[in-house]
């Protein structure tokens, strides 16, 4: 058996480059002849799969292909499995992951499937991804660097459906749901990464995603999450909405709500980020130019910003998951409440004709912090319901609990307020004369008029989160114990 292994596994292969030889040679271009090579070398796995199982021998065989690619590469010996660019190497990454999945599998046996759905995920869907791509022009636009739409849906269906066949082949315990996540995620993976990488990327995470599922079985509470992040992720990006810093820290706190919380957790995080675009979207351009002159840190959020707002309730989620007690899960509902009124108030309420300082008992400007409205603060009072209802739809949060942690997120967005007015710092402009909270406006540094020197925007979101989590709590123990 070993031995027709080995033989099989070269006819294979030698068979695949000589067919993809033969139609360069008719003049087929050698973007299509290399995926057609990339696309056909899948069934090796089935091949060495079948003749050697989980042995070492198919450890081999991948290391045999990977140095005769390397000297492919280096030599440029067979054009029509060559890529120009930046992709060049991408066969020789796909070989590498390969022989490392096939040594990991030698050691822990159970990965031979998690490895084939891999190897699929990356021969037939990232292949047919870029083929696609290719051909269709018109009514194909780019989603990210090169990669295109076609192309990503062509990525995600037939990873699917590769997945779902091998599932149904070889009776492993999931299903279409399974393979709509392991699917969703592979195209992310893809999405986001360049250089001819995406051969090792998208072949251990679909192999990791597919493992995972099959080790645990309660796995489905997580699945909207890992089918859902990677296109939030495309989509912030797209959008400039966050820094660099800010997108790995909404990931490492999406990830600790996902774990903690599952389904529910992620479609609150979900639901505040949806609602909070949308605000940030409405008549953006007419908003621009009173935030450039006010906020210190234009309107892309980093991640202090994005802690400042989520780490507190997030931490709450965390707790609930750790100590399974209730008290946790009205503190990151009402907190996640507040984050979301205190962005909506301020997206909104910048639009309205004139503020006022509650806790000054003036007028001030629009776009200040302390500054409130009509307008914004019943913004503000529908986020902290909306979000907060939104939860009751899993049955994890009872309409009672929703209504006092809507309640708690409105009175912490008021907090927000009365920090902003009387102890964040602010500056004034020498030249403009405006209100700003930044050190230097038109190419001067400004004058403090107000406030305490460190208190910035950061200090007053993550107090006003402490202030929101701590009534939360308080409020769990007069109303709901």
């Amino acid at each position: 058996m070993i031995g027709f292994g080995y033989l099989f596994s070269l006819l294979y292969v030698a068979l695949v480059v000589g067919i993809a030889a033969v139609i360069y040679r008719f003049g087929v271009p050698k973007a299509y002849t290399r995926k057609f090579i990339h696309v056909f070398v899948a069934f090796e796995w089935v091949i060495l799969y079948h003749f050697m199982g989980t042995s070492l021998h198919f450890f081999l065989v991948c290391v045999i292909f990977l140095l005769l690619l390397l000297l492919v590469y280096i030599k440029r010996l067979l054009p029509m499995m060559a890529s120009d660019g930046e992709n060049a190497p991408g066969t020789v990454y796909y070989a590498v992951a390969m022989s490392a999945l096939s040594l990991l599998t030698y050691f822990v046996p159970e990965m031979v499937l998690p490895f084939g759905v891999g190897v699929f995920a990356t021969s037939f869907g990232d292949g047919l991804a870029g083929t696609v791509g290719q051909l269709i022009r018109r009514g194909n636009p780019r989603i990210f660097g090169e990669k295109t739409l076609c192309g990503s849906l062509a990525c995600f269906f037939i990873t699917t459906l590769s997945s779902f066949v091998l599932f149904l082949i070889y009776g492993a315990p999931l299903g279409i749901l399974h393979a709509l996540a392991i699917g969703a995620f592979a195209t992310g993976v893809e999405l986001l990464t360049s250089r001819g990488l995406d051969n090792i990327t998208v072949t251990f995470a679909a192999a990791a995603l597919t493992f995972f599922l099959l080790k645990i079985p309660e796995a489905g509470n997580y699945l909207v999450p890992i089918l859902a992040t990677p296109f939030i992720v495309l989509l912030v990006l797209q959008r400039r909405a966050l820094t660099t810093g800010g997108v790995v820290a909404a990931l490492i706190l999406d990830v600790a709500v996902s774990v903690s919380l599952g389904n529910f957790g992620f479609l609150t995080l979900l639901f505040f980020f949806a609602v909070a675009l949308l605000a940030d979207s409405i008549k953006k351009e007419k908003k621009a130019k009173v935030l450039a002159a006010r906020e210190a840190k234009g309107t892309r959020r980093d991640a202090y910003q994005v802690l400042a707002n989520a780490v507190l309730p997030v931490t709450a989620a965390v707790f609930y998951f750790v100590t399974g007690k209730p008290v946790f899960l009205l503190p990151f509902v009402a907190g996640m409440a507040e984050a979301l009124a205190d962005t909506a108030a301020s997206a909104i309420g910048v639009l309205s004709s004139s503020a006022f300082d509650l806790f000054r008992f003036r007028k001030c400007e629009r776009g200040i912090s302390g500054g409130m409205s009509w307008l914004g603060t019943s913004a503000a009072l529908v986020c902290a319901f909306a979000l907060s209802f939104f939860t009751c739809l899993f049955g994890s949060v009872t309409p009672t609990a929703a209504l006092l942690a809507a309640c708690v997120a409105f009175l912490g967005s008021i907090f927000d307020s009365f920090l902003g007015s009387l102890f964040q710092v602010k500056y004034r402009c020498k030249v403009c004369r405006r209100l700003t909270e930044k050190t230097e406006c038109h190419g001067m540094k400004t004058e403090r008029v107000g406030g305490i020197p460190f208190f910035d925007n950061d200090l007053v979101n993550l107090f006003s989160s402490l202030f929101t989590v701590l009534l939360a709590v308080g409020g769990y123990f007069l109303f709901l114990k």
